[in-house]
């Protein structure tokens, strides 16, 4: 049979065909797979070369100012006592506190003044000042420094202030280092003593006198003395002066109380030559018996001799006899006289100026002038200097 014959010699061929199918559908089949697998790689590294990248907008920030915190609020004040103002006087430039908690009174216009105290709401009080800037007010405050309080002006309800003067800021305290503000005290200068202690002279013939002087000031109390003596029995004032007729060769102390209690001695020594300081020395009666003085026209004089022996002219007739010196120590007589006679009145002068010395006791030389006392320390007789 030619037709099974036929399909049998086409068998092989079919087969052929089938098996390249095969091989063509494989081929295929995994040209997509790897085609696919790179696909799924392309997604995962994330480069999409054909998308159009989205931008992301960040918003802006707008920046908003924030208000100034002003140093140690003034509204708020530092705790501490509250400040009693004088009450104005009507019509007067006055301020009132209008912050809720009241109000730092300082010594100066800024927070770096010391707060004396606190001014509470409604508080009134004279306003003497405003500072430069016109930021402040100055009121009156008797317990502050130069009595001037400082108030911030932003919390202080002002009238009648228009023309108060513009006063300088005070100098900034320093700084302290404590939270807590305090009142810059003035420093108190210390005024320095001064002392001083002289005398006219320092070397005296024996009857003779000197002067000490002395001045002192910034001190508490002075005493001169002798020394040696109680110097609270010679209280002395700030500025003096002494006169002192030593016998003998002595020191005088000054004794000077500071402020801080500590006691300061000045000393002057007066050395006194004992001699004859009458010796040789010529002089005419001033005065008699404390003031008495000559009957005019009469001359009465007393010379002193070398030799111990005295001459005096009464006023009518010659006196004379012995004297002698010891120190400030003075006897004269008795005394021998003329007699001539003469007129009632010169001749009553002539008998007290005798009387008067031969009651001499003691004996001082001041200057140009003899002062003769009597035992009772009376001044007898006064004589000026004439040779």
């Amino acid at each position: 049979m030619e037709p099974q014959d036929e399909n049998k010699k086409n068998n092989p061929n079919t087969l052929l065909y089938i098996l390249i199918g095969l091989v063509v559908v494989l081929i295929v089949v995994g040209v997509v797979a790897i085609i696919a697998a790179f696909m799924l790689r392309g997604d995962q590294g994330g480069e999409m070369t054909d998308a159009t990248p989205t931008a992301v907008v960040m918003p802006t920030q707008e920046l908003t100012a924030q208000p100034t915190q002003p140093a140690p609020s003034e509204s708020s004040p530092t705790p501490n006592r509250p400040i009693v103002l004088p009450t104005a006087e009507p019509q007067t430039p006055t301020g009132e506190v209008t912050a809720r908690n009241g109000v730092n009174v300082r010594t100066g216009p800024g927070d770096v003044y010391p707060v004396i105290g606190v001014a509470p709401f409604g508080t009134q009080g004279r306003i003497t000042g405003r500072s430069v800037d016109g930021l402040w007010w100055v009121v009156f405050a008797p317990n502050a420094p130069n009595a001037q309080g400082w108030v911030s002006a932003q919390f202080i309800n002002a009238t009648n202030a228009n023309n108060v003067p513009v006063i300088p800021a005070p100098p900034t305290p320093t700084p302290s280092n404590t939270a807590t503000p305090t009142p810059t005290m003035t420093p108190q200068v210390t005024a320095t003593p001064s002392i001083s202690f002289t005398a006219d002279r320092t070397v005296i013939n024996q009857g003779e006198c000197t002067t000490l002087r002395w001045q002192v000031a910034n001190i508490q109390a002075v005493w001169v003395y002798p020394l040696g003596e109680p110097y609270q029995n010679f209280p002395a004032t700030g500025e003096g002066s002494r006169e002192v007729c030593p016998t003998e060769t002595t020191t005088y102390e000054m004794r000077v109380l500071l402020p801080d209690q500590s006691v300061v001695l000045r000393q002057v020594t007066i050395q006194v030559n004992v001699t004859n300081p009458l010796s040789n020395s010529n002089w005419r009666l001033a005065s008699m018996n404390g003031g008495t003085v000559p009957v005019a026209g009469s001359v009465l004089t007393a010379f002193f001799g070398a030799d111990g022996t005295m001459n005096a002219n009464g006023g009518c007739n010659q006196l004379n006899g012995p004297y002698t010196v010891n120190g400030s120590n003075i006897s004269i007589g008795p005394l021998a006289s003329t007699q001539i006679a003469c007129s009632e009145e010169l001749m009553q002068q002539e008998n007290a100026y005798r009387i008067a010395l031969q009651a001499a006791a003691t004996f001082q030389i001041s200057g140009s002038q003899l002062i003769i006392r009597n035992a009772g320390g009376q001044e007898v007789l006064r004589f000026d200097r004439i040779g």
